[in-house]
């Protein structure tokens, strides 16, 4: 399990269950997403938040299979979510142009080989 930095968002990874990771509102306590994990095999999960670019890895002995991210705030300006070519991480980033703040919270969702 991990919760977002902003405290919103606990994610709660399922090794045995049919789906990757659950994303639970800690708000209304009740799940806002289901995030599979083609494959199986999920081992965990890992959160990271910086400003303008958020990267995430999974870890030692284990492959990335998805992920995404969460936010608070207004959506950035070209926003990239994607898996790092070559790696074993997940990188979200964007540009906020508004005096609002924004945090973006990417998430891997990882597998055993």
């Amino acid at each position: 399990m991990a919760v977002s930095p902003t405290g919103a968002r606990l994610y709660v990874s399922h090794p045995n269950g049919a789906h990757g990771v659950s994303v639970i509102d800690l708000a209304t306590n009740s799940v806002s997403a289901t995030i599979d994990s083609p494959g199986g095999g999920l081992i965990g999960i890992d959160l990271g938040s910086v400003p303008g670019t958020s990267k995430v890895s999974c870890p030692a002995g284990s492959v990335l299979t998805g992920g995404g991210f969460g936010s608070t705030g207004p959506a950035p300006d070209q926003l990239v979510s994607r898996p790092v070519p070559g790696t074993n991480d997940w990188e979200v980033n964007g540009q906020n142009r508004t005096r609002d703040d924004v945090t973006l919270t990417p998430y891997a969702v990882c597998a055993t080989p």
